[in-house]
């Protein structure tokens, strides 16, 4: 199951939260407060591309063809 990232509407706090696909847009209860909270947008969700990621070789490089 995937890790989402949550932050709590009351205290601000970010948690994560390993959910259910189909669960991942339902609110979470926050671990401090026990406030509402909604997913984030995660800083892997939005991607960080480059040789430092170790994502180096191109779409193709990794196609065997056929």
């Amino acid at each position: 199951m995937p890790i989402y990232e949550y932050v709590c509407d009351a205290c601000g706090q970010r948690h994560e939260m390993i959910r259910r696909y189909s669960e991942r847009d339902a609110s979470a209860r926050c671990a401090q407060c026990g406030g509402e909270a909604h997913r984030a947008l995660s800083a892997f969700a939005v991607g960080r591309g480059g040789a430092s990621t170790g994502a180096t070789a191109s779409p193709a490089a990794c196609y065997s063809g056929g």
